[in-house]
């Protein structure tokens, strides 16, 4: 009788707490398709910040080309 009294009683508890983490998870998953369609609408349109890094690196590289030819040291 003890083993059924325990099984009654655990077994809601069980159910409870397979329910309760389900919906955990259902919220979890949520909560990270949100974030992800947040980071697509904010998200800059255009290239990729490291198109923008190297187009700045050649440009540097071409700014002091310039001015070595300018000031005659090349």
């Amino acid at each position: 009788m003890s083993d059924d009294f325990l099984a009654s009683e655990i077994e809601p508890l069980e159910q409870q707490l397979d329910a309760t983490y389900e919906t955990f998870q259902h919220e979890h998953e949520h909560e990270a398709e949100l974030a992800e369609a947040v980071e697509e609408v904010t998200a800059p349109e255009g290239l990729p910040p490291v198109y923008y890094k190297a187009a700045i690196a050649v440009l540097l590289v071409l700014l002091l080309l310039i001015t070595a030819l300018w000031l005659g040291v090349i």
